[in-house]
């Protein structure tokens, strides 16, 4: 299966790269207010299923993935909430049921270009639509192809692939609700490092 994951992926790489388009350089996009998505990562370790379910306009953010995450012999499966108004954000382990209050760092705009560690690269089509690529001005290397709403679509770094699909726009309530295992007046717990959201963006976004 990761073999023909990762073939997959490569197809689609070399596919969006022969597809290169001319046309109007935008500065930056930002994606819709409230939305999901859903994505499939592969890195050494093995593959990651991703799904994102994201709100900037109560600031709410949850990221779960399951599969190969630290290691390439066990599989996790991690939720993580991140309200940003609240000041909280929960990192839950569904498998062994526990759930731990971390504090948040800030929230982070889905936004690709202008403001962000990327810039504009090129148009492509796909399917018939124009979509963007934009490439990292940092490092590590990064790269990123977003669809005509600003959704992304694909994720390239030096150790890992990300391909997205099944955009939604809104946000179900339920999206928000926490384990019935989460004791939401647990106070947070004291860090010195960033949090695990936090890490989460500076992989895909180099956001700080």
């Amino acid at each position: 299966m990761r073999s023909s994951l990762l073939f997959v992926v490569v197809g689609l790489v070399a596919f969006l790269f022969a597809s290169v388009s001319k046309g109007q350089s935008p500065t930056s996009c930002c994606a819709p207010a409230q939305w999901t998505i859903s994505g499939t990562e592969k890195t050494n370790f093995g593959v990651v299923s991703h799904y994102i379910a994201y709100d900037s306009v109560k600031q709410f953010v949850r990221w779960d993935r399951k599969g190969y995450i630290e290691s390439s012999t066990s599989v996790l499966y991690l939720s993580l909430y991140s309200f940003y108004p609240q000041a909280v954000e929960y990192v839950v382990d569904i498998t062994t049921k526990t759930c731990l209050p971390y504090g948040p760092d800030g929230f982070v705009e889905w936004c690709f270009g202008k403001g962000s560690a990327m810039q504009y690269a090129f148009n492509m089509t796909i399917g018939g639509s124009q979509n963007i690529n934009w490439v990292g001005t940092g490092s590590p290397t990064m790269n990123w192809v977003s669809d005509p709403n600003c959704f992304p679509v694909y994720f390239q770094s030096t150790d890992s692939t990300t391909l997205f699909y099944s955009p939604s726009l809104g946000v179900n309530p339920n999206n928000w609700v926490l384990p019935t295992y989460c004791n939401a007046s647990t106070e947070a717990i004291p860090r010195s490092a960033k949090s695990p959201m936090s890490l989460l963006f500076q992989k895909y976004f180099g956001a700080n």
